[in-house]
């Protein structure tokens, strides 16, 4: 079936009008639209700390840096690529190219957002179940859910909480869901899960 689908995909991309484009096009289209959204949020995002150091020792002048030097280069690449190949943009049909690349690309966006829901179940639900829930989800949409790797899932787990919880002592604050059991659990799954 995959074979099928790659031969298909092939005779597409051979006839379509964006193969005449350099591979890295639309990267680079991206990485100037995310960085120029980017530096547009900064001012929203970093305030100004008072120091007598100086300017340079602000917490907002290194990613303005990295999002800038993004910035320039991804833009200037655009605009030589743009200019060189001006006739075949014109014909591409923008919703086509991005269901093309939704269903191309579908496993990475569904981690992606696998993962944004992990970042939002840390203070719900902690880091032991949110970590494992996260593992046990990449390991099903890689057909990977077995035994063997749902151990290892569990295991490596384990291992990561006792290297941070218990050796670096690292502590991130209180779950809501261990709120909900009497005092002695809460404060064992809060302390180790």
């Amino acid at each position: 079936m995959e074979i099928e689908e790659r031969q298909i995909e092939l005779a597409r991309s051979s006839t379509s009008t964006d193969s005449q484009l350099p591979s890295h096009y639309y990267f680079y289209l991206l990485s100037f639209l995310g960085s120029t959204v980017l530096l547009l949020l900064q001012p929203w995002q970093a305030k100004e700390v008072v120091r007598a150091h100086g300017w340079y020792t602000q917490p907002y002048i290194a990613p303005y840096v990295g999002l800038i030097v993004i910035s320039v280069f991804s833009g200037l690449y655009l605009l030589l690529n743009t200019a060189k190949h001006i006739r075949y943009l014109k014909s591409i049909n923008p919703f086509e190219l991005v269901f093309e690349a939704i269903s191309r690309y579908r496993s990475a966006i569904i981690i992606s957002l696998f993962f944004m829901l992990f970042i939002a179940s840390l203070s719900i639900i902690g880091f032991a179940p949110s970590s494992l829930l996260l593992i046990l989800s990449m390991l099903w949409i890689s057909n990977l859910f077995n035994k063997v790797w749902v151990f290892m899932a569990v295991l490596s787990v384990s291992v990561i909480v006792l290297v941070f919880r218990v050796l670096v002592s690292f502590w991130l604050p209180d779950v809501w869901l261990y709120s909900l059991f009497p005092a002695q659990i809460a404060d064992f799954a809060n302390m180790y899960l």
